[in-house]
Formats: structure tokens, C-alpha cells, sequence
């Protein structure tokens, strides 16, 4: 189920504090092969859209868990972690596109429920956006700015792309963050 949206608007405090829990952080446990220790990768964020474990990242980041390319050998586990240091294992790949770059993912939660975010409708150009992500593992930054354009990209070895591009600040990881 997901939950409803709401029309109720908030300051950007407001927002940040009710969507905080909702961007949780994607990494992976591995092995490098050159010692014996396992080692810790906060690559990415991930955006909770069910309380039960459904979530919302760029296809970029499951990639090897479909394909099996590149995975390092050793490679245990991959995880979304939310503020509060709870670790949640990737237990499926439920859909993705390669060519939108999204994919959804279900984590187990040990019975423990998510802050979703609900989904909304398409940003016109123009309309202000916020955005929490983990760019550069400083974790929980919230930037804002505005829907610069809405496009259609025509790439050679992809089919015509809507894209929303946006003037809010973001890094490598904050593929698959919510914008609100």
C-alpha cells in the first residue's frame, strides 16, 4: 500500500524532518580479497515507498545484484541502513529498467515498519524541488532549487528518455534520493 500524498505544504524544516526517515542509505559488506577483513560501502541512498520494505533506487546501484557483472568476489550482502543504525538486507530485486535507471527493491525489515515517502506527480518546470541524499557519505543533506526543464533525450543505444532536470545540488551518492 502505498501511502497518499499529501497537499498540506511545509516549510522546508518541516519537510526535512518528516521525510528524513524515508531516505535511507544503500551500501554493501565485502570482501576485497587482498585481507581478510570485510569492508563497508555507503554508496548510494535509497527512498522507502511502502512501510513493509519497498523501495525506490537507480537501477546504476543494483546492477551487479542483476547482471552478477562486476561483483567483487566476496561480496556478502547488500543493505539500505536507516538514522538510527538498522540494517536491512536486500532480499529482491522486484523490477528495474536499465534504460530509465530505476529500480525497486524490497528489503527485509524484520517486522519493523519504514517511514515511506509517498510518490507525487510530475514537477512542471520551474516548481521547487527539496532533495535528501547521502552525497559523498555526508549523510543526510538537504539541499532545494528548481525544476530547471523537463526534457527528452533521443540517446543512440537507448530508447526517447523523459528526463526532469533539476538546479538542487547533489553528488555521487545521492542517486536514488527522494525529491519532494
Amino acid at each position: 500500500n502505498l501511502p497518499a500524498t499529501s497537499t498540506t505544504p511545509l516549510a522546508p524544516e518541516q519537510l526535512y524532518t518528516k521525510r528524513l526517515n524515508g531516505a535511507l542509505i544503500f551500501g554493501k559488506m565485502y570482501s576485497c580479497g587482498e585481507c581478510p577483513k570485510m569492508h563497508l560501502s555507503l554508496i548510494a541512498t535509497a527512498s522507502a515507498v511502502t512501510d513493509d520494505g519497498v523501495c525506490l533506487v537507480n537501477y546504476h546501484m543494483v546492477h551487479p545484484i542483476v547482471s552478477r557483472e562486476g561483483v567483487l568476489k566476496g561480496d556478502s550482502v547488500y543493505f539500505l541502513a536507516d538514522r538510527d543504525g538498522q540494517i536491512f538486507p536486500v532480499v529482491e530485486v522486484m523490477a528495474f529498467s536499465r534504460d530509465e535507471d530505476a529500480a525497486v527493491i524490497r528489503v527485509d525489515t524484520r517486522g519493523q515498519k519504514l517511514e515511506a515517502i509517498p510518490l507525487g506527480k510530475d514537477a512542471a518546470t520551474g516548481s521547487h524541488v527539496n532533495l535528501i541524499s547521502h552525497p559523498k557519505q555526508m549523510l543526510y543533506t538537504y539541499t532545494q532549487g528548481y525544476v530547471s526543464r523537463n526534457t527528452m533525450y533521443n540517446y543512440p543505444d537507448r530508447p526517447v528518455l523523459d528526463l526532469m532536470e533539476v538546479t538542487a545540488d547533489f553528488a555521487e551518492g545521492s542517486s536514488g534520493a527522494p525529491f519532494m
